[in-house]
């Protein structure tokens, strides 16, 4: 069996070193996090296999297994460097903001709609009959139904 030397970065791990690749998480931490949360996203419940920092790692959170979560990919990205707390009132903010904006489009619609059909109405005031129902033909208003004689002709007793 292979005996791994002291120069191995993985066993001189340090997070606050200046080598990007050893201030990643630790490969045995990632993997028991992962193994523990159970390949599954704690924020939104997918299969992962990435590790987030509940608080950041920029604003002072530690890299210790209580303050790592299994995130997917999305999540981490859209989490970024807030608290979960923080990511969740923003995505309620976010969501509610796109919704009254959805509303507030579709009363601009109505209204401009409501403005059209009362300027179509206004013309069609002004240009007379332009719009208005067609009468029928006096020949054929006194009329009735076929071989029925209408009033007033002066047949029949």
């Amino acid at each position: 069996m292979h005996v791994p030397s002291a120069s191995n970065p993985l066993l001189t791990w340090d997070p606050a070193a200046r080598d990007p690749a050893q201030r990643r998480i630790h490969p045995l931490l990632r993997g028991a996090v992962l193994s523990r949360d159970g390949w599954s996203c704690g924020y939104c419940g997918r299969e992962t296999t990435e590790v987030d920092h509940v608080d950041p790692q920029a604003r002072g959170g530690a890299t210790t297994p209580g303050n790592l979560v299994a995130a997917c990919r999305a999540c981490n990205q859209r989490k970024g460097l807030r608290t979960p707390a923080e990511w969740r009132r923003d995505e309620t903010l976010t969501r509610l903001l796109r919704q009254a904006h959805r509303v507030r489009a579709y009363r601009r619609w109505r209204s401009m709609r409501r403005r059209r059909d009362q300027a179509t109405m206004a013309a069609s005031s002004r240009h007379g009959s332009m719009l208005q129902k067609r009468r029928a033909r006096p020949e054929v208003e006194g009329s009735t139904q076929a071989g029925a004689p209408s009033r007033g002709s002066g047949c029949g007793p």
